[in-house]
């Protein structure tokens, strides 16, 4: 595939996050292997002249306290660590229609209560233009 597809999107951010996220800890899940099925999908559907949508193979994450079917959705807290989501967030279901390929699920304030994204549990997050701030909530 080209320098555009959407897999070459995904390895790019999935190869970012596991070069980055060690110190920036924005991520509490990467879904490496489905965001890569997804990719793929998105790029046989490209070649058929399909489009799935606005978002069509568009590499995205959310917050760790949105279900995604499968996945963990631990809520920032050690509390939920094994909670997997048994189906989608009505906001997961209306990216992935609109062909978002998921890459993972975000750090977060513990049960979202608080607007610094330190979390004792997964370690605080960093703002990735300078390590010395937070990113925010």
């Amino acid at each position: 595939m080209g320098a555009e597809s959407s897999v070459s999107r995904t390895e790019a951010c999935l190869e970012r996050i596991a070069r980055l996220d060690p110190d920036l800890r924005a991520f509490i899940t990467v879904t490496g292997e489905t965001a890569l099925d997804a990719a793929r999908t998105a790029d046989v559907a490209t070649r058929e002249g399909r489009n799935t949508g606005l978002l069509h193979g568009v590499p995205i994450a959310v917050k760790d306290c949105i279900d995604v079917a499968g996945v963990r959705c631990t809520h920032g807290s050690a509390f939920f660590a094994d909670n997997i989501a048994t189906a989608d967030a009505p906001v997961v279901a209306r990216l992935r229609a609109a062909g978002a390929v998921l890459i993972g699920k975000t750090n977060m304030h513990e049960f979202a209560y608080g607007g610094t994204t330190q979390n004792a549990v997964f370690g605080g997050c960093r703002n990735p233009w300078d390590m010395t701030r937070i990113p925010g909530g």
